[in-house]
């Protein structure tokens, strides 16, 4: 998340392009807290500087991010300027939050410092892009905790939240020992919160950061709901990746049906999740979605069987290191979304989705600062972008999520890309492509490890 003081940024050698992050650090400098932010501060009066939400207000940051963004398109000339929009809730929007438990300090608390070599740990009253009820239940967490033998397995609280209630996933080292304790826990917290659906448990160990690496028989539902729900009609398991701005979510679905056109056209759906953009947009065509995650496979599944879309099958699939099956490439024309995470699609996968030459692609990229690398992978192999849309998806902190509206066009293989020419027309450096996402890193969730097909 955002720091209120930017560390010193070095640029990258021979390279005159800024990025987004840099450019709003520098805008936005150092501002005072917010004298409403007052929840913001912990125990001992220390102001959280995890995100801007203790120093500006929505409406500041908004203004600053505009500016921002449209500083850092005028450096790329291949990129049509970025329509900017924002949050319609811009603060306590959160629908996933954790904390870790630290120890020897005996406090469940938001990590920062860990990018710089260290760990720290702060425990805001109100975080002001978390709900609420998300802070009531980790003060009654911290209370628990602080005089429980249960502390000393704990490595993180996550809390999960959906239009029907939350449900909060404990990282233990070891889920099966302190049944006893976790009963006792599980029944206060969940008569103090009616919100409290259920309580799961993962198997983890001290140094986990946050789930991703869990595996099959490593996760058990303590008691509660099997599921959570989006505005959609979606179920998913909260071991499934879900966005974490639920009010962004309908912009990005109306973008994407309406750049993708024709709604009887087959589409690709890579990086499917539980379904959102195969069953969650009116489409009448076929549509097949993959995915590494096993869990959200099932999911995805489950919700198509439950809202009759016939037409929708699902695959479970690594992208990150196993090319499209061709039986699952349509014949004539198609389109192809893709919502990767984090880390980015890798430059192999766009490459070979370019070949395969859909008629449309919308492209979101999770983290606007991991862009450069994506569409390096566009343009070198014959697709252009069209449209660019920046949402904000993630109020508080520096990034972005940047939708690439493309289509064939482009030049393949150029010496020198466009989109690595400044408009002041001096070359940028080029940087080797990142190596392909491992198989953890391409899923936060659990899952059986898909075999390659028989062709």
């Amino acid at each position: 998340m955002a720091r209120s003081a930017p560390p010193p940024i070095s640029p990258p050698a021979r390279s005159s392009t800024r990025s987004f992050e840099s450019i709003l650090t520098g805008l936005a400098g150092n501002p005072q807290p917010l004298p409403t932010a007052l929840g913001c501060r912990n125990a001992k009066g220390r102001v959280c500087t995890l995100c801007w939400g203790s120093r500006l207000t929505y409406a500041q940051e908004t203004r600053l991010k505009a500016e921002a963004l449209a500083r850092w398109a005028d450096q790329i000339s291949s990129l049509p300027p970025p329509k900017f929009l924002p949050s319609p809730q811009g603060r306590l929007y959160r629908t996933v939050s954790k904390r870790r438990w630290f120890h020897d300090r005996k406090l469940l608390a938001m990590v920062e410092g860990m990018e710089r070599g260290r760990m720290q740990g702060i425990a805001p009253a109100q975080c002001q892009i978390e709900p609420g009820s998300h802070a009531a239940l980790y003060t009654q967490l911290q209370q628990e905790f602080s005089h429980s033998s249960l502390a000393r397995f704990v490595n993180y609280a996550i809390i999960k939240s959906g239009v029907d209630g939350e449900i909060l996933v404990l990282n233990l080292s070891d889920m099966r020992s302190q049944r006893a304790e976790l009963n006792r826990i599980s029944k206060k917290l969940t008569h103090h919160n009616e919100n409290l659906k259920a309580i799961w448990l993962i198997q983890g160990q001290e140094g986990d950061e946050y789930y991703a690496n869990i595996r099959p028989g490593q996760w058990q539902k303590l008691h509660g709901e099997n599921h959570l729900a989006t505005p959609q009609n979606l179920h998913y398991s909260p071991l499934c990746f879900s966005q974490v701005n639920p009010h962004v979510v309908p912009a990005m679905l109306e973008i994407t049906q309406k750049w993708l056109g024709d709604p009887s056209l087959p589409m690709l759906d890579l990086y499917c999740g539980y379904g959102l953009f195969s069953l969650a947009m009116p489409r009448t065509g076929p549509t097949w979605g993959l995915e590494l995650s096993g869990e959200a496979i099932l999911w995805a599944r489950r919700n198509a069987r439950r809202l009759k879309r016939e037409t929708a099958r699902f695959d479970p699939w690594d992208l990150a290191n196993m090319e499209i099956p061709e039986r699952r490439v349509p014949e004539g024309a198609w389109v192809a979304v893709l919502d990767p995470p984090r880390s980015g699609a890798p430059v192999e996968l766009i490459k070979h989705l370019a070949q395969l030459r859909p008629k449309r692609v919308m492209h979101w990229i999770c983290d606007i600062n991991e862009f450069e690398d994506q569409l390096r992978g566009w343009t070198q192999n014959g697709y252009r972008v069209t449209e660019a849309l920046a949402l904000d998806m993630f109020p508080g902190t520096n990034s972005l999520e940047l939708g690439l509206c493309l289509e064939p066009g482009g030049r393949l293989k150029s010496a020198k890309p466009g989109h690595l020419i400044n408009k002041a027309g001096t070359t940028t450096e080029c940087k080797p492509p990142k190596k392909p996402a491992t198989s953890r890193a391409t899923s936060t969730a659990s899952g059986p490890r898909p075999k390659r097909p028989k062709r």
